[in-house]
């Protein structure tokens, strides 16, 4: 699992603990944002897949 920690207040939380709480929003599949559970503040978090294309754009640029 993803260690992420909040922005706005230092608190250190597990990814999948930050999504808990969005399962009724209708944009939870395609969303690639976590809630602090603290502080309840939004947080971009990268997933693998956006590392993988962005090394995929950065070897093709060369």
């Amino acid at each position: 699992m993803a260690q992420v920690k909040c922005s706005l207040c230092g608190f250190s939380f597990e990814a999948e603990e930050g999504r808990s709480g969005c399962g009724g929003c209708p944009f939870s599949r395609f969303c690639r944002r976590v809630k602090c559970p603290n502080c309840g503040f939004e947080l971009a978090v990268s997933l693998r897949r956006r590392g993988k294309e962005a090394a995929e754009r950065v070897r093709t640029a060369k």
